[in-house]
């Protein structure tokens, strides 16, 4: 019981305060930080401290369980506001555009808004389709011969939080670095 409500307390908060501050790729990396910490503590532990070590499991979970809403969010978020179509300057008269112009913009609007929707569904159906594959891969990743310890099987899982941690930062960094490069009043990526 301790692990779901901790994991959607975890979420609930985060969210709340990534919505208000508006940026999400903090929050992952703490997440990440503290689950790679306690995984390394489980990894030096082996086969001693079984209560520690299950606090240590739950606490290593939650920050993971309890943001991936929130690596859904960041991405609808940049994808939805990614293809914003400027409004066409030539052949405008007054601020008036011709009805041909006026056609292709209506329909390169329209191509545009699709690939959004086309662009979020795939990144939701990564997103899911890659913890699924975890999940599967898990049932596999604590043989008996690694038992009680399981110091391989942690020494993945750490491995893999190392992998999860160094991706959002260097996601936030290539963010930062795109949207330095943008004029003020051009639209940037959230981060």
């Amino acid at each position: 019981v301790p692990h779901p409500v901790l994991a959607l307390t975890t979420l609930f908060v985060a969210a709340r305060i990534s919505d208000i501050k508006g940026v999400r790729s903090i929050y992952l990396i703490i997440g990440g930080s503290l689950s790679l910490a306690m995984f390394l503590a489980l990894t030096i532990m082996g086969e001693h401290g079984l209560w520690s070590k299950y606090v240590l499991l739950i606490l290593s979970s939650v920050p993971t369980d309890g943001l991936g809403p929130i690596i859904t969010a960041w991405g609808a978020t940049m994808n939805n506001r990614s293809t914003t179509v400027p409004f066409p300057s030539s052949n405008d008269t007054n601020g008036h555009l011709d009805e041909k112009d006026s056609q292709e913009y209506l329909i390169q609007l329209e191509e545009y808004r699709e690939a959004t929707k086309v662009r979020l569904a795939t990144f939701t159906a990564i997103m899911f389709m890659s913890s699924n594959i975890g999940g599967i891969v898990s049932g596999f990743g604590f043989p008996e011969w690694d038992a009680p310890g399981y110091r391989f099987s942690q020494g993945i899982n750490t491995s893999l939080m190392i992998v999860y941690t160094v991706l959002i930062i260097a996601v936030r960094i290539s963010i930062k670095r795109f949207n330095s490069r943008q004029p003020p009043s051009a639209w940037t990526y959230p981060i």
